[in-house]
């Protein structure tokens, strides 16, 4: 398949494609963001010299798993805010990206070491043991490198939560 059948799949089908994956997920954005994955995807495996006999097909069943994708990845980021301390009221309350880069900020200002630990331990979702034995260090330290910031964040959402509420 060539330029022109992607061509054709984005101008004759893509819209209804993106509608079909809106409708499995969390609106058109989603769906879309989704479908479009699914064509580079597409693209990249032609490119590589792979024949895809039914592109609306490969599409979209490679929509569907991207879109599940997704979906598991945002669950397992409020898993992690919820392990974190977030308040409740903010894993929904704050947009996305807002959350996201208090979240980020909070990381980066950390002790390298200390970031280490927290991303894979509540974004990883390692256990203690396989932190220690992933960075060479023992399951003690492990605690204590979590303990403080986390103790710290809680204070710091705690005032993000205030400082939402008045907006």
């Amino acid at each position: 398949m060539g330029e022109e059948g992607f061509a054709l799949y984005v101008a004759e089908e893509f819209t209804a494609a993106a509608k079909r994956a809106a409708g499995r997920f969390d609106g058109w954005a989603d769906g879309e963001d989704a479908v479009q994955e699914a064509l580079i995807r597409a693209w990249l495996t032609t490119e590589q010299g792979t024949e895809i006999r039914s592109l609306p097909a490969w599409i979209t069943t490679v929509a569907h798993n991207v879109g599940l994708d997704t979906i598991r990845s945002r669950r397992a980021e409020e898993r992690a805010l919820r392990r974190i301390g977030l308040p409740q009221n903010m894993i929904g309350g704050l947009d996305r990206l807002e959350r996201l880069g208090e979240v980020a900020d909070a990381i980066i200002e950390l002790p390298r070491r200390q970031a280490e630990v927290l991303v894979l331990h509540y974004y990883g979702d390692l256990s203690v043991a396989e932190i220690g034995e992933h960075l060479g260090i023992t399951p003690g330290t492990v605690k204590a490198l979590c303990t403080a910031p986390v103790q710290s964040w809680r204070h710091r959402f705690g005032d993000l939560r205030q400082r939402g509420a008045g907006r």
